[in-house]
């Protein structure tokens, strides 16, 4: 099976009655090619075939939605989940706050032509 750039793969369900092999075993062999790279998967979304990697020049500090016009693809960014939540030990040892001072949580997805690209979590 060739799949292009930035496409979905079926669902474990559809690959293994087309392959004859255990839901498993399709399991098993996208989890090993997620592990290389060479998949990747978005929860709730599925698994995709990534977009090619873009080489970046240490020296240039560019975000998101300023890479996406390099590599052709028009970018969006979905908010998944916002809260304000107790710091936590993390956040207290960068920042020298308290566990308990509340900080802005930001779950998102950024997308390029409308596929998944980067997950993020912004605390």
């Amino acid at each position: 099976m060739v799949r292009k750039k930035c496409t979905a793969l079926p669902f474990e369900n559809e690959l293994a009655d087309e392959y004859a092999a255990t839901r498993q075993t399709v399991r098993n062999a996208i989890d090993t090619l997620a592990n290389e790279g060479l998949l990747r998967r978005v929860a709730g979304k599925g698994v995709f075939v990534p977009g090619s990697h873009i080489e970046r020049d240490p020296e240039v500090l560019k975000g998101f939605t300023q890479t996406m016009p390099d590599r052709n693809a028009m970018p969006s960014i979905k908010v998944l989940k916002k809260m304000i939540r107790p710091a936590g030990a993390k956040y207290v040892m960068m920042f020298g706050i308290h566990p308990q001072d509340e900080i802005f949580y930001i779950k998102r997805m950024c997308y390029g032509h409308m596929y998944p690209e980067a997950p993020g979590n912004h605390e």
